[in-house]
């Protein structure tokens, strides 16, 4: 294709290419992204150790209320209040994490104040009636940048079993 084929077809379409360059240039997923990724790391690293040690507060304080939503096997929520009251519920129920494992943590950085994480995870728990659970699924976070810490904004999640 000569550079004048190129330009008869796309000048029409100009506008278009222009934004779509634009958008892909300020979504550089390299831009600031060993920084970033290091600090996304980071946050959920303390986010893990808090749900090991059951540190409830502490695990709560990963999250952002504001724009909060979550995805757990197909079924949606936007309220923080109600998640967190459900997390604290079921959480009381749990003696013990003995493992809670991640064979794959994949961040992706959108831009120096977003980032998506995605796990998997296999978890071993005993319940404080002395029943042992055994689960593994995988997650999908958004991780945004909240003055100098990072804030989990959207969580979807999807148990195996």
């Amino acid at each position: 294709m000569t550079f004048e084929t190129f330009r008869y077809v796309f000048f029409p379409f100009r506008p278009a290419v222009l934004c779509a360059l634009l958008f892909l240039t300020a979504c550089n997923p390299n831009h600031g992204s060993p920084r970033v990724e290091d600090e996304v790391r980071q946050a959920f690293d303390n986010l893990t150790q808090a749900s090991r040690t059951l540190n409830h507060d502490r695990f709560l304080a990963h999250f952002e209320p504001e724009g909060f939503s979550i995805v757990i096997n197909g079924e949606t929520r936007f309220d923080f209040d109600e998640f967190s009251e459900f997390y604290l519920t079921q959480s009381t129920q749990i003696e013990r994490i003995d493992t809670l494992n991640f064979d794959l943590v994949h961040i992706t950085v959108l831009n120096p104040n977003s980032a998506i994480l995605l796990n998997h995870y296999t978890q071993t728990l005993q319940l404080k009636s002395g029943e042992m659970i055994e689960a593994s699924g995988s997650g999908t976070q958004i991780w945004v940048r909240r003055g100098d810490n990072w804030k989990i904004i959207h969580v979807g999640s999807h148990s195996e079993n």
